[in-house]
């Protein structure tokens, strides 16, 4: 599977898009931790429940190395978009827990 970088900047940015242009300009995170399988294993499909080490991550940080992007003379690094997923995975939950569409 290949997934074109083009293509899926447009879908994320139509989907918060969407959610701005409805009215939620922010959106209140109100639990910080969540668990996240380390490294590849998150790809693993071959590890047992033994094998699998939790660690625990913080969408505050997060929030924090993302929010450094925003400086000008900050320079990106691809392994960033680690950091900005759970943030986009915790406003598509907390969206739909609260019936935002």
């Amino acid at each position: 599977m290949k997934i074109d970088i083009e293509d899926i900047r447009s879908a994320i940015n139509r989907v918060l898009d969407h959610l701005v242009v409805g009215g939620t300009k922010e959106i209140d995170i109100e639990e910080n931790f969540y668990w996240q399988l380390l490294g590849e294993q998150a790809f693993d499909m071959n590890l047992t429940k033994e094998q699998i080490e939790l660690a625990i991550g913080s969408l505050s940080d997060d929030w924090e190395f993302t929010k450094s992007l925003l400086n000008k003379d900050a320079t990106p690094v691809p392994y960033q978009l680690t950091e900005i997923a759970p943030l986009i995975y915790a406003i598509g939950h907390i969206a739909a827990k609260k019936g935002i569409f």
